[in-house]
């Protein structure tokens, strides 16, 4: 595994992919979808335990990061 970014910004990658969404894929039994987003609940990158990922859209996701600036 390797951590792509500097910091808290980089996404772990897991054979050239973003781990979380490997995650997601075997928790959900599938690919994902082009269109599917893995939302980190905490909001740290680095925390991709299948109890801290939700499996949402764009629209969703942006609602979910607006509503918490607020």
């Amino acid at each position: 595994m390797a951590i792509r970014g500097t910091g808290t910004k980089g996404y772990i990658k897991e054979l050239g992919r973003h781990q979380h969404r490997v995650v997601m894929e075997k928790i959900i039994g599938r690919k994902l979808r082009k269109k599917e987003i893995v939302h980190h609940i905490d909001g740290d990158k680095h925390n991709n335990i299948p109890e801290n990922l939700k499996l949402t859209n764009r629209k969703n996701h942006a609602r979910i990061h607006f509503t918490k600036r607020k």
